[in-house]
């Protein structure tokens, strides 16, 4: 029997470090991308569970025209653009992707449902966050504030 534990750590510490990330962007007053960052994690949980089936058809639309070829190719030049010029927030999304995607493989084969992925895929991320979140607060006694700066 496998043990997805270990990913789902993976996941949590990988948010964890992302938040130290937000903290040291000179976000931490501001509540906003905090906000915006759970919404990614929930958003992407929920394309790689339960919203699988219309985004894989959707991604698969795309490749069967040349007016999808022409988006596709549009997208990936502006992925390429964005990874040049801004690296280390791309590096940061590239990274919180590919340690989601291992969690919803290992939560694949221990043939866990989508809804307890989603749940679980929701959740280590959040809790990440919120430790990088509280660790900030308690060794700095720093809170976000309402209104960005």
């Amino acid at each position: 029997m496998r043990s997805p534990w270990i990913s789902w750590i993976l996941l949590t510490l990988v948010y964890l470090t992302f938040g130290r990330f937000l903290q040291s962007a000179q976000m931490l007053h501001a509540v906003y991308p905090w906000f915006m960052s759970a919404g990614f994690a929930i958003a992407q949980a929920a394309v790689l569970t339960l919203l699988w089936q219309p985004a894989q058809k959707i991604l698969l639309l795309g490749f069967q025209s040349d007016s999808g070829h022409v988006i596709m190719v549009l997208l990936l030049a502006s992925l390429a653009v964005a990874a040049v010029v801004q690296f280390q927030v791309f590096s940061y999304l590239a990274v919180l992707v590919a340690a989601a995607l291992l969690a919803r493989v290992e939560t694949l084969l221990t043939g866990v449902g989508n809804t307890v992925a989603f749940l679980i895929l929701a959740f280590f991320p959040l809790l990440g966050l919120g430790l990088s979140w509280m660790l900030v607060y308690l060794f700095d006694g720093v809170a976000p504030a309402a209104v960005g700066p």
